[in-house]
């Protein structure tokens, strides 16, 4: 078993796994998995929905009621969920940019209906078949009632805080601490970079919006971009760089650059405009971030680990 979750954008209203299936036979339809996760699901995607959307569908499993409504009335379902993103992140700073992401990734959907299919996450059992039941309906209130509901579903840990969402697209790096990122990564609506279209061989594919503006995605989301264009130039045979967290009484934010030797990275340290722009960059953006969020700053770190040597 895969034990993904899919957000599925269609031509046709629907619900059921087994009709988008025999639909895709079908002139004229189309459906796309537009959003995925992997062993869990994300909170957004139920935000996206009312109880009065849930219909019956075949499940092998349990009795089973899975949601479906207009792109148009998602949108404004998600919209109107900012209080809950809040409530549920415990901070009303570090919940919006989550919201706004969600928003822009939703309205930016080309097909006319929307629906979920979390089956294979649920057949995981990490709650009994009632309980499923329950809250699948105590999700879609669509009010600060969802909440618990909305945690059990996502295995929400309410004594860890969310990372900020910069943590899940800027940082790669680093040794986060699980069960933070695991929250972020149910705040975050998962949406894919890339849609297979299902459809039958003739029908147009949907064309999709223009991409959205980086600062959707955190504030420090060119910065990956940033280094890897300033260690290219600056020593075109060195590894890579990264942002990343590492543990501490406060957990700390630093750049860990990778070269194949310690003399390419003795010499890196030398570079003399690679040291102005790092320095630049951590005084005027890395730094007031980390501030901003509780975090410490570690600076530049350049190793040559063993599985960069030549």
């Amino acid at each position: 078993m895969a034990n993904r979750a899919y957000l599925i954008n269609s031509s046709s209203l629907t619900s059921n796994p087994a009709e988008l299936e025999r639909l895709r036979d079908q002139p004229g339809h189309v459906d796309g998995e537009v959003a995925s996760s992997a062993n869990r699901l994300l909170i957004p995607w139920f935000l996206c929905f009312r109880r009065g959307d849930l219909r019956p569908v075949h499940c092998n499993f349990m009795p089973l009621e899975l949601p479906c409504t207009s792109l148009e009335q998602a949108v404004r379902n998600l919209e109107e969920s900012l209080p809950v993103f809040e409530a549920i992140a415990g901070d009303a700073a570090l919940a919006r940019p989550y919201w706004e992401l969600a928003c822009a990734r939703l309205r930016g959907l080309p097909l006319p209906y929307l629906s979920m299919d979390p089956t294979e996450v649920l057949q995981m059992g990490m709650l009994p078949p009632l309980a499923i039941a329950q809250h699948l309906v105590g999700a879609l209130s669509g009010d600060l009632a969802a909440v618990p509901s909305l945690k059990a579903l996502a295995n929400y840990e309410d004594k860890a805080a969310p990372y900020p969402l910069e943590v899940l697209y800027a940082m790669p790096g680093g040794k986060k601490q699980d069960r933070r990122i695991w929250n972020a990564s149910v705040l975050d609506g998962g949406f894919n970079t890339f849609v297979r279209w299902r459809k039958k061989a003739g029908t147009a594919e949907p064309a999709l919006p223009p991409g959205l503006p980086d600062s959707l995605f955190g504030e420090l989301y060119d910065v990956p971009d940033l280094l890897k264009a300033w260690l290219a130039k600056a020593s075109p045979s060195a590894v890579g760089a990264e942002l990343g967290l590492w543990p501490g009484e406060t957990e700390q934010l630093q750049i860990d650059i990778y070269t194949r030797s310690d003399e390419d990275a003795a010499k890196l340290q030398a570079h003399a405009e690679l040291r102005r722009q790092l320095e630049e960059l951590a005084s005027t953006r890395l730094q007031p971030w980390c501030q901003k969020h509780g975090f410490g700053w570690n600076g530049c770190v350049l190793s040559a680990p063993e599985w960069a040597r030549n």
